[in-house]
């Protein structure tokens, strides 16, 4: 058996040191390449009570995304019955098979009626990907010439009134 010195012995810091004075730059260095994309939106708010008198009214505007195209509503006009915007080609396989600029007319419509409004609902599928999701909330934040439409994305699940 080997005895330890009753002496203490220093510690050597100095590889630690090193090690630090190496990996502080890199790691500061690397976070400037780490960026997240955020898309700004909100969640329904449901409520029993009615708005107060003083509430600028809206058109309730909805879109329901679906396999098959794009489903717009209002509780006023113009277009309270549904409009009903189908995919181009052969089904919605991608974003780019949806109607955005016909999504964007319709929507700046409305926004002749409702000037104010700025918030939709949007709605979608199970089967509808992520994808055409973002697509369609890019599509109806601004319209061709950058002027808003509904910069106010709330995205629902379910929510009730839009269904087919």
């Amino acid at each position: 058996m080997s005895r330890r010195p009753a002496g203490s012995q220093d510690l050597d810091l100095v590889p630690i040191m090193n090690l630090v004075t190496i990996l502080i730059p890199f790691l500061l260095f690397s976070a400037s390449f780490v960026s997240l994309a955020t898309i700004d939106s909100t969640l329904p708010a449901f409520s029993d009570e009615k708005p107060a008198d003083d509430a600028p009214e809206t058109s309730g505007a909805k879109l329901l995304i679906t396999g098959d195209g794009y489903t717009l509503r209002t509780d006023a006009e113009p277009i309270e019955d549904g409009l009903e915007l189908l995919c181009r080609g052969e089904g919605c396989a991608s974003a780019g098979s949806y109607d955005h600029g016909a999504l964007r007319d319709a929507l700046a419509d409305i926004k002749q009626y409702w000037p104010e409004d700025d918030t939709l609902i949007i709605t979608s599928e199970e089967e509808v990907q992520y994808e055409i999701l973002v697509a369609a909330m890019d599509a109806v934040r601004v319209d061709e010439l950058g002027q808003d439409l509904y910069p106010a994305v709330v995205l629902a699940g379910g929510a009730p009134g839009l269904g087919r």
